[in-house]
C-alpha cells in the first residue's frame, strides 16, 4: 500500500514538473530528473496495473521515435569506425525513454499541463533573467541586447538552445492568454515582456524566425477560428516593439544589416573560420554535407554515424585549407538537422523525421491544441540552422513535450479549448 501511494498519479505528475524544470539547466541534473520520471513511471505499471490496463494506450510516439531510434541503429551498423555511433546510440536514447515513459506511467489529464508549463516557464524566465546581468547580457552590457556568447560557461545552456526555448514559452503562454480565463493579466503580460526580451537578447535567428513564423499562425487562429481581436492587437505590440528595437538600437541593427549583406556577425572565439560571415560558414557546412551524400549511394543509405564526420572534416579542409587546420579540428556537424540525419542513417530516415513533425501538427492543428503546432513549428525551423537532436538540450526538450502534449490530447477528436 505504501508503494502503491508512493508510485501514485500525483507523484508522476509532480516528477514531470521537476524534469521540465530542469531542461533549461544542468545536463546531470537533467538526467537525474529523467531518471526519477522513469522510475515513477515504471512504478505505476508495477503497482497500478489494473489502472494502466484500463488506459488508452497511445502508440504513435514509440513508432514514430522508436523509428527514428532504429536509424540510430542503423548508423551504427552502417559505420566502420564504431565509438562515435555507440556514443550517438547512447546520447539518442531520449527517442524511446520519452515514449515508454508515458506510455508506462499513468494518463497525464490537460489540467496537468499547466504546473508542468509553469515549472519550465519559471526555469527560463530565471536562466534568461540571470543572463540579462552579465557582461554580455542586456543590463550589463549598458541595455543592448543580442550581445550574449555562443556559450557562456556562466549560464547551463548555449543561446541558441535558450533561444528555442524562449520562443516555445512565449507561444504557450501567448496560447494561454487565448484560452484561460483565470490567469492574471499582469502577470501574463509581464511574463510575455521578459520573455521577448529574452529572446532578443538571445540573438538566435532562427528562434527568432520561428516566434514570427508562430505569431502569424496564432494570427490566423484568433482571427478565423476564435476572432480574439485583442490578441492580434498584442501581436502587432509585439511586432512593433520589436522593430522599434532593432532600429532603434546600434548594436542589434548593425547586425540585422550584417546579417543581410554577409559581413561577420559572430564574435566568439571559437569562430575562426576566413570566410567573412555566419551565413557563409553555414554555407561552407551545407555543401560539404551535399557533395558528401552525392558521392557513391550515401545519398539513400546514409555514410554512418562514425564515418560522416570524418567526410564532412576532409571536405571542409579542401575548402578552409591547411591555414584553417584549427577550424576543422573543431569537428563541426553540419549545422542542419535533415542534412545531418540524412548523412548518418540515410534517406528513410530523413522522411521519417520529416513525416513526424508534419504529423504531430495536423493532430495538433485538428483537435485546437496550438502550443504543441507552435512547439513542432519551432522545431522545424530551429533544425534548418542548427544539428538541433544531436545534443540532449535540444533532444530532451522536444521529445519531452512532443510526447507529454501527444499523450494528453490524443483520445481528442473535437475541437478543444487549450493552451
Amino acid at each position: 500500500m505504501i508503494l502503491s501511494n508512493l508510485f501514485s498519479r500525483c507523484s508522476f505528475v509532480y516528477s514531470l514538473c521537476f524534469l521540465a524544470f530542469t531542461i533549461p539547466l544542468y545536463i546531470k541534473l537533467n538526467s537525474v530528473a529523467i531518471i526519477i520520471a522513469a522510475a515513477f513511471g515504471l512504478g505505476y505499471f508495477i503497482f497500478h496495473r489494473e489502472e494502466w490496463k484500463a488506459k488508452k494506450k497511445n502508440y504513435a510516439p514509440l513508432l514514430l521515435f522508436g523509428g527514428l531510434y532504429f536509424g540510430v541503429i542503423m548508423g551504427l551498423l552502417n559505420s566502420s569506425n564504431a565509438p562515435p555511433a555507440l556514443f550517438d546510440l547512447e546520447q539518442k536514447l531520449s527517442w524511446l525513454i520519452f515514449p515508454f515513459i508515458f506510455f508506462l506511467g499513468p494518463k497525464v489529464e490537460p489540467k496537468d499541463l499547466a504546473p508542468i508549463l509553469l515549472a519550465f516557464t519559471a526555469s527560463v524566465v530565471a536562466v534568461s533573467f540571470y543572463a540579462f546581468f552579465l557582461d554580455s547580457g542586456f543590463i550589463a552590457g549598458r541595455f543592448y541586447l543580442g550581445n550574449l556568447e555562443w556559450k557562456d560557461p556562466r549560464i547551463p545552456v548555449s543561446r541558441i538552445y535558450l533561444g528555442l526555448y524562449t520562443t516555445c514559452t512565449l507561444c504557450f503562454a501567448l496560447c494561454y492568454s487565448l484560452f484561460i480565463k483565470k490567469i492574471s493579466k499582469p502577470v501574463l503580460y509581464g511574463t510575455l515582456m521578459i520573455l521577448a526580451l529574452a529572446l532578443l537578447n538571445t540573438f538566435a535567428k532562427a528562434a527568432i524566425g520561428a516566434f514570427f513564423v508562430c505569431l502569424l499562425y496564432l494570427l490566423y487562429v484568433s482571427l478565423a477560428k476564435y476572432r480574439k481581436i485583442y490578441l492580434i492587437f498584442l501581436a502587432l505590440l509585439a511586432v512593433a516593439f520589436m522593430l522599434f528595437i532593432v532600429f532603434s538600437e546600434n548594436s542589434i541593427k548593425s547586425k540585422a544589416v550584417g546579417l543581410l549583406n554577409g559581413f561577420m556577425i559572430e564574435t566568439t572565439s571559437r569562430n575562426i573560420l576566413v570566410v567573412n560571415s555566419f551565413n557563409e560558414r553555414v554555407v561552407v557546412h551545407w555543401k560539404c554535407a551535399w557533395k558528401t551524400l552525392m558521392t557513391g549511394n550515401y545519398w539513400l543509405f546514409g555514410v554512418g554515424r562514425g564515418d560522416s564526420q570524418e567526410l564532412l572534416d576532409n571536405c571542409y579542409l579542401s575548402i578552409v585549407g591547411e591555414s584553417s587546420r584549427s577550424y576543422v579540428d573543431m569537428h563541426f556537424n553540419s549545422h542542419n538537422q535533415y542534412f545531418t540525419t540524412w548523412i548518418n542513417y540515410g534517406l528513410v530516415f530523413l522522411l521519417l523525421l520529416i513525416y513526424q513533425f508534419v504529423f504531430f501538427i495536423c493532430q495538433f492543428h485538428k483537435i485546437g491544441f496550438y502550443a504543441g503546432v507552435c512547439l513542432s513549428l519551432s522545431a522545424m525551423i530551429g533544425c534548418l540552422t542548427e544539428s538541433v537532436f544531436e545534443t540532449q538540450k535540444g533532444l530532451v526538450f522536444y521529445a519531452f513535450f512532443q510526447v507529454l502534449f501527444i499523450s494528453c490530447f490524443f483520445e481528442k477528436r473535437e475541437k478543444i479549448f487549450a493552451p
